[in-house]
């Protein structure tokens, strides 16, 4: 009888550990994977960034779209978007104030864009986008702004344009 209430016991503490763990360990676990993500996002933008700057340099021209440094063998191939692979990275000139794309002005792109996931009001798309600004420099919030005004640096961020999350790093 005594060996069954010590097993029973020792399955209760052992029960008692394993939720304390997950409660402790659980939002830890998120926040390595929204950090994860973000700076997989700002790789990303950076690699084809820094490809665009070596295409004008070499070229003289602007790269308008990741499939010219490919074809140039500036990039080997786009990089994957970390939060939602069917959507591409694109290279724009700029947005408004209110995030809407403006027509270009001289034909060369300023931004380079990755969609934060497939829905902007999912909770862990909303703590990546967070993640970026922070990693960036700028507070934890996803602003309503265009780039270059969302994050202290300037250099790279996420924002809200309204209808999608938008992760981006200036050219």
């Amino acid at each position: 009888m005594s060996q069954v209430l010590i097993g029973i016991i020792g399955v209760i503490l052992f029960i008692g550990l394993a939720l304390a763990g997950a409660m402790f360990l659980g939002p830890q676990f998120q926040k390595t994977s929204s950090t994860s993500r973000a700076s997989a996002h700002l790789q990303a933008a950076a690699q084809i960034a820094h490809a665009a700057d070596l295409y004008r340099a070499q070229e003289g021209v602007f790269a308008t779209n990741p499939s010219n440094l490919i074809a140039r063998g500036y990039l080997k191939n786009v990089p994957v978007n970390p939060t939602a692979p069917v959507y591409h990275p694109t290279m724009m000139d700029r947005f408004n104030a209110v995030g809407v794309e403006t027509t270009p002005t001289d034909g060369q792109p300023e931004f380079v864009y990755f969609r934060v996931g497939n829905n902007k009001n999912d909770r862990g798309n909303q703590e990546v986008c967070k993640e970026i600004n922070v990693q960036s420099g700028a507070p934890a919030t996803i602003p309503m702004t265009a780039p270059g005004l969302t994050t202290p640096n300037g250099v790279s961020g996420c924002f809200d344009n309204g209808s999608s999350l938008q992760a981006w790093t200036r050219l």
